[in-house]
């Protein structure tokens, strides 16, 4: 079994570690063919998605010395720190060194990337290269790392590593849950539904917690509802028991993300995997309504203008319903637009008078441009609270319920839905 099959997903990624190891393995048949050993592999992405485990794997099958870097000790001395591994590796190469969280090594800010430590692994980068001395590093983020450092040449290859979703979410989930005595009537695909844009990570401590409460109500085996359990004290880490002085607020709020979720399930049936509503410690309330992801970008002008309703469908919703404003809006607001000055500046969609092309652009033009922007998300608005009044029962169920229940799975939904959505 190789050392990548423990690590679930991210294929092509594994693939092309494989071909790289197989380089640095086989000196005698790529150096026939004038092929040298790359410099470096970055793996780049959010916290806990596996990217240590994923190098260490390298490492692994590597069977070669390694060495590992992470910023442990005081600046003076993890500069010495880093030159003296980089010599020790090149002294007993072939050998690997990996740079765990290269974005942590210094505290520089996008105006100040020349930090001492990021130039210390450069020039010692230099210096192993031609020597059998591979370097992998892993990084949540690369704003604040000089471009010359990840330039290729030092790291030949970057693999931005994203979170694990659909049936490779399912696939690790399974593995966690393997290690565990569970019951039959686990559904993986639920969990994973309502867990989505997940790291490995917060999987693993999900399943951990599930087993916890198992073991907490003595049973023998995880069942779906402790999942189910350790699922919602996720979502409601820190909230309290609810008030009568917090029912109206609450209502609000639930009448907010309930618009959000009528708008989305009007355009995208079954896009929405949860809504729900909650009192904080500090008494006050709040909600999400998670969506699934559909696109990884946006090909059309449609589904920007989608997204805009979607993410005005919570004030629509308060309008229609209470007859006033919305003051929970403002990240919704932000959002819209967000995507509506992207349509009418970068892409130029409406016309070519809102083209921002620097600090020096006219006065007017900016003008045109904001004009533009407001009667774009104007119109979204309008037709949002077209959606609202259409769908204007199906928006009081999912109100009345998810006040009993806090929080509206997309089974939930679906079974409120009954016979459908008016949709656009």
């Amino acid at each position: 079994m190789s050392a990548f099959d423990k690590v679930i997903g991210y294929k092509n990624i594994k693939s092309d570690m494989v071909r790289t190891l197989d380089v640095f393995l086989d000196r005698e048949k790529y150096g026939e063919l004038g092929v040298e050993i790359p410099s470096g592999m970055a793996l780049i992405g959010e916290p806990g998605i596996g990217k240590t485990t994923l190098a260490k794997a390298f490492i692994e099958e590597c069977g070669v010395n390694s060495y590992v870097i992470r910023k442990d000790k005081p600046n003076g001395d993890f500069v010495n720190h880093i030159t003296e591994t980089f010599d020790n590796a090149i002294g007993n190469a072939p050998s690997v060194i990996l740079l765990d969280d290269l974005d942590k090594f210094a505290n520089e800010d996008q105006a100040h990337l020349n930090a001492e430590e990021y130039v210390t692994v450069q020039a010692c980068m230099d210096k192993a290269k031609g020597s059998q001395v591979f370097v992998i590093a892993t990084m949540n983020e690369t704003y604040n790392i000089p471009d010359s450092l990840l330039r290729v040449g030092r790291f030949d290859k970057q693999h931005y590593m994203k979170f694990p979703k659909g049936s490779e979410a399912a696939d690790i989930m399974r593995y966690y849950l393997s290690k565990k005595k569970v019951s039959d009537d686990i559904d993986v695909e639920e969990i994973v539904r309502l867990f989505e844009c997940s790291s490995c990570a917060e999987l693993e401590n999900l399943v951990n917690r599930a087993g916890m409460i198992a073991g907490y109500r003595d049973s023998e085996v995880i069942e779906q509802r402790d999942l189910f359990s350790a699922w919602k004290e996720t979502l409601f880490d820190e909230s309290v028991e609810v008030k009568d002085k917090d029912k109206e607020h609450l209502r609000m709020k639930a009448v907010h993300e309930c618009g959000h979720t009528v708008v989305a399930e009007a355009i995208y049936p079954g896009m929405v995997n949860y809504t729900t509503v909650f009192v904080s410690v500090s008494g006050m309330s709040g909600g999400r309504t998670s969506r699934h992801i559909l696109f990884e970008d946006f090909c059309t002008v449609e589904e920007v203008e989608k997204e805009i309703m979607m993410s005005l469908g919570g004030k629509a919703a308060t309008e229609v319903v209470f007859g006033e404003a919305c003051l929970g809006s403002n990240s919704d607001m932000h959002d819209v637009f967000m995507l509506a000055q992207s349509l009418a500046d970068d892409e130029n969609v409406y016309d070519f008078r809102g083209w921002i092309a620097d600090e020096h652009t006219p006065l007017e033009v900016k003008t045109i441009r904001d004009l533009t922007t407001q009667t774009v998300v104007s119109r979204c608005y309008n037709e949002t609270k077209k959606l609202i009044h259409k769908n204007r029962e199906l928006l009081d169920s999912l109100v009345t319920e998810l006040l009993d229940k806090q929080v509206l799975t997309y089974k939930d939904i679906a079974r409120i839905k009954g016979n459908g959505v008016t949709g656009l």
